[in-house]
């Protein structure tokens, strides 16, 4: 690449690229488009870019910026295939035309369709790592297709597992590299456990490692880098023991040995926030607990916790390119934004923190030095603008957009380039044996919602998680019965204020969000009726 940790910005004027620190001048390398973007893709190795305007998609190499090919087509949304080989399209769904294809890329001078369906809703389907393999889910059965014939059945899993999601290894199946495996999701029966089964392909007889689930309403795969152990993150939209007004959730892990387990959390929690692995694959990381007091741990291949990052509010997790640097964030219904920097390689500790409210989107460079956070339309319509911060926990660059920011997109090469551990090292040391930076207020615990024609009845609330990773505080662990009813029913009314906002906002909400509304009164009687 002619620049390092380059970046495409994606706003309402156009689409561009800018090298990173310490110029943030326009790259020349990759061609400006005027024309705002529909969508911008970059593929898994990090050679090539696709950018969709209203007219065409132009394709670009990464590494120099230079045009590779140009589909004369509008398009909704496309993603690349793992190595760049194919672009996979998706429009919304049409009675005269086929509305997902596959085109491939090749060298850029035959690009074609060779794959197209007309499907009601966006297909489950998957590219093996070298892409020598298509796999897409057609009732309830996988079809195994070897490349380049997408049309020919290779391979089919039998009808009888009715399998409703599945997700392939992430690590090239070779002799050198070995065999590519399959994890698989049976929903139960009503009143029958569901099932996640992980086979070695073509063997679909036998499964190598298995995990069952009472309560799993939605199911989400997290494969390492290397494709050898893969997180399974459950939920449900409702939690039966009443615990979790917001439904339960559990994460399971199983590697390709065979070995499976069930992570443990709080004790008295039912909500897992976010669950990463490290690029190392060796290790990942988990948010759990109730808001705002959340537990963040960094777990190895074991499922055993070999640093604990304290109990703050937080819910989002991001691992530099190179592994050595994590950030946990606190955005989205967490309004403070604040953002804290650990080293998690050879010193495991706090390093600094900064702040960002407002954040939509929050980006790694190629680097691994520098993160970019932003506050992007749709989701937000006003103070569209990115930030460049460095891993000391100082803002470098910033950039306010005239009208709308629609996201950035980092390009990062395979393999990430050499972390400069020395400056790190200086750095770690002028810090010394100084405490953390002071906790900011909404770290304390929190004040409830409390509505006027109730102040000075109903207390306050807040909770500490309990359990195997937390630290009890005695006090709050002594309540009575109705002190523990209350805190549930006020839990339940700072759901509905937030829908209220959300309203008042313009925001669209569910009909069970409407539902719950309908509650508030009802609710604050029990409240009352409790006197606590």
């Amino acid at each position: 690449m002619a620049a390092t940790s380059v970046f495409i910005v994606k706003e309402s004027g156009g689409t561009y690229a800018l090298n990173g620190p310490p110029h943030f001048s326009e790259w020349d390398g990759l061609q400006k488009d005027l024309q705002e973007a529909r969508f911008t893709s970059v593929s898994s190795n990090g050679n090539l870019v696709a950018i969709g305007n209203n007219s065409e998609v132009n394709i670009y190499d990464a590494r120099d910026g230079s045009s590779k090919a140009v589909i004369a087509k509008r398009m909704l949304g496309a993603t690349f295939s793992p190595c760049g080989g194919y672009l996979i399209e998706w429009n919304n769904p049409s009675q005269s035309s086929d509305n997902f294809k596959i085109w491939s890329i090749g060298n850029g001078k035959d690009v074609k369709v060779v794959h197209a369906m007309k499907l009601s809703k966006q297909p489950d389907t998957q590219f093996s790592p070298d892409e020598n393999l298509f796999a897409r889910l057609s009732n309830n059965a996988i079809i195994f297709s070897k490349l380049p014939d997408f049309h020919k059945t290779d391979k089919k899993t039998p009808d009888t597992m009715k399998i409703t999601k599945f997700s392939l290894s992430t690590a090239p199946h070779t002799p050198e590299q070995g065999p590519l495996f399959v994890l698989c999701y049976v929903p139960g029966a009503p009143g029958q456990p569901s099932f996640t089964r992980m086979f070695r392909y073509p063997n679909f007889d036998n499964a190598i490692a298995s995990k069952t689930s009472f309560q799993a309403d939605r199911v989400e795969m997290k494969w390492n880098k290397k494709g050898t152990a893969v997180l399974l993150i459950t939920s449900t939209d409702v939690d039966n023991s009443g615990q979790s007004y917001y439904g339960k959730t559990m994460l399971h892990y199983l590697d390709i040995k065979g070995e499976t387990a069930q992570v443990h959390t709080e004790s008295d929690s039912a909500i897992i926030h976010c669950a990463e692995w490290s690029p190392s694959s060796t290790e990942f990381a988990i948010i759990t607990g109730k808001m705002p007091q959340t537990r963040a741990v960094l777990l190895n291949s074991k499922c055993e916790v070999i640093f604990d990052m304290d109990i703050l509010a937080r819910n989002s997790i991001y691992f530099n390119p190179q592994g050595n640097i994590l950030l946990l964030g606190g955005f989205g219904n967490l309004a403070h934004g604040r953002i804290e920097i650990w080293e998690v390689k050879k010193y495991r500790k706090l390093i600094a923190t900064c702040t960002a409210p407002a954040t939509t989107q929050l980006e790694w460079l190629s680097d691994g030095c520098h993160f970019v956070t932003a506050t992007t339309a749709p989701r937000m319509q006003v103070g569209n603008e990115f930030t460049v911060w460095n891993y000391k926990g100082k803002e470098v660059h910033k950039w306010k957009a005239e009208k709308h920011l629609f996201g950035v997109v980092p390009l990062k090469p395979e393999p990430p380039m050499p972390f400069p551990d020395e400056d790190l090292d200086k750095f770690i040391k002028t810090l010394g044996n100084k405490p953390p930076p002071a906790k900011v207020e909404e770290q304390k615990r929190s004040s409830v919602y409390v509505p006027p024609s109730k102040r000075g009845i109903i207390g306050s609330g807040g909770s500490t998680p309990k359990g195997a990773l937390t630290t009890t505080n005695p006090a709050q662990s002594q309540l009575t019965e109705n002190e523990k009813k209350g805190r549930a029913i006020r839990k339940k009314l700072e759901a509905i204020e937030k829908i209220k906002q959300n309203i008042k906002d313009g925001q669209t909400v569910e009909k069970n969000q409407q539902e719950k509304l309908k509650t508030e009164n009802e609710l604050l009687e029990q409240l009352a009726a409790l006197g606590v």
